[in-house]
């Protein structure tokens, strides 16, 4: 396992009235991710774990304050990178220490999910 950080997928807009009635409409469409899509405005940089073939495994989303918001896989969501297809090279990341990781992720393990769309 590697770890890293990237800055990837951090330009998410917030959402106006109309598009979050547009969301609210289809309800009945399973969503991957819907306890964290809504703090993905607040996202500016992700903690990566890195499996030998380049897939992310587990994911921290850290604000610009270095707080985490969210780690993914969780129960109630697949996960934003650890549902893609994208392969991570030393290119696209910045190295972590794997203790960095196992902090962060701790950290966002604490956090209520029942809570987190909420903040």
């Amino acid at each position: 396992m590697k770890y890293g950080s990237t800055t990837l997928a951090t330009d998410w807009k917030t959402l106006d009235r109309r598009e979050k009635l547009f969301i609210k409409t289809l309800f009945f469409i399973p969503r991957a991710n819907p306890h964290a899509e809504p703090l993905y405005p607040r996202v500016k940089k992700w903690l990566l774990e890195i499996d030998d073939d380049g897939n992310a495994v587990r994911e921290v989303a850290v604000d610009t304050d270095g707080i985490e918001l969210f780690h993914m896989p969780s129960e109630q969501d697949y996960g934003f990178w650890t549902d893609s297809n994208v392969i991570f090279t030393n290119d696209n990341l910045i190295p972590i220490t794997s203790n960095e990781f196992e902090e962060a992720w701790k950290r966002a393990q604490k956090l209520i999910p029942n809570t987190i769309n909420k903040i």
